[in-house]
């Protein structure tokens, strides 16, 4: 144990220069994601997601009312016809289509899937390099690392 410590130190040390190497790949991974990946996703939320559209119905009626006057009993009982017109503005919630929600729906799937492999494959080179430099660093140092596989039945 006492010997890992300084091994682990040796191998961050000669692996600066890789990790230093990889940031620009991060920098690029991550404008990637968000100036590629996650417009695309919002796109696709805005072409799958409810629409409110206003609509405007136009009514037309004739509405029948009396023409007479208090003060002046021949014309009571006397009726005339008005037309009324009623503009109505209403809300509407417009729906997409089955089709386009499950093409835009797989769509979206595969760019979140494009997303987690990004990142995914960034660390697994991290991974892989920092254990590949401490590989190196344990043979030329002649220190032993002891690991077992899992038993398989």
């Amino acid at each position: 144990m006492s010997n890992v410590v300084p091994l682990l130190f040796v191998t961050l040390m000669l692996w600066l220069p890789f990790g230093l190497l990889l940031v620009p790949g991060f920098l690029a991974t991550r404008w990637l994601d968000t100036n590629v990946l996650e417009r695309g996703v919002g796109w696709m939320e805005g072409r799958v997601a409810e629409r409110i559209k206003h609509e405007r119905v136009e009514n037309e009626r004739i509405v029948q009312e009396s023409s007479g006057r208090w003060y002046k009993p021949w014309t009571w009982g006397s009726v005339t016809e008005r037309k009324v017109r009623e503009t109505i503005v209403r809300e509407v919630v417009e729906k997409a289509s089955l089709g386009t929600r499950c093409f835009f729906g797989l769509a979206y799937a595969l760019l979140r899937c494009l997303q987690y492999l990004y990142y995914a494959g960034f660390a697994l080179v991290v991974v892989r390099s920092f254990g590949y430099v401490l590989a190196r660093a344990a043979v030329r140092r002649g220190v032993g690392l002891e690991f077992t596989l899992p038993v398989q039945h």
